[in-house]
């Protein structure tokens, strides 16, 4: 999946698919190629996964951060300014 969301991303530049009304408020675009609509719906059903993945990975992150500053001297406020 994440090769599909690569190509859909970079599918204006590489190949000028999107509709100029896409963006903000404009009408929903058509797909004449049937690739095309497949890679779109594809990418739609994963973007929400996508999207939970980035905020658990950085929260682990995040807390992982957090646990190894103080062995390195940082105080609580640093580690809070940081952020």
């Amino acid at each position: 999946m994440i090769v599909l969301m690569a190509l859909d991303h970079a599918n204006y530049i590489v190949a000028l698919r999107h509709s100029s009304c896409e963006y903000w408020g404009g009408y929903f675009p058509v797909y004449g190629d049937p690739l095309a609509f497949i890679n779109r719906f594809a990418t739609q059903l994963c973007a929400p996964g996508f999207f939970f993945l980035m905020g658990v990975l950085m929260g682990v992150g995040m807390l992982l951060f957090v646990e190894s500053r103080p062995e390195k001297g940082w105080s609580r406020w640093q580690i809070m300014r940081h952020f």
